[in-house]
């Protein structure tokens, strides 16, 4: 697979970046199954190997659960941490039983929305950076 430099930054990347939108599914918390958990790491995995090396996040997919399936994942795969670049948005505060804070649908890009998903992200994603 092609790959680009990222501006000035040093870092280099694939051309096409492999969306994880729905690779825990698109399910609430506890509806997530071992099975479902599985088929998402071998999909990450199956990306990695077909030459992906840049995975796209956002903090509310699969009703906030994304992220974190994802970490696990890396979790079991020593080093592949370090061979990915990982981006993520955030901003939407959907309305879920993962988040019952959240009352109403609504967007936050208030510094301080943004540091805590931040923070919250790379707990779920297991990295630091």
């Amino acid at each position: 697979m092609k790959q680009v430099a990222l501006g000035g930054s040093g870092l280099v990347s694939t051309r096409l970046v492999y969306g994880c939108m729905r690779v825990a599914g698109n399910m609430e918390r506890g509806r997530f199954t071992p099975e479902m958990e599985e088929k998402g790491r071998r999909a990450i995995l199956a990306a990695y190997e077909a030459g992906y090396t840049h995975f796209d996040h956002a903090d509310i997919y699969g009703h906030y659960t994304t992220e974190e399936e994802f970490g696990q994942a890396l979790a079991k795969e020593p080093g592949l941490r370090n061979r990915l670049q990982l981006i993520t948005k955030c901003g939407i505060k959907m309305v879920t039983p993962n988040r019952p804070d959240h009352a109403i649908k609504s967007y936050n890009s208030s510094t301080a929305h943004i540091r805590s998903s931040l923070e919250r992200s790379l707990k779920n994603l297991h990295t630091d950076h």
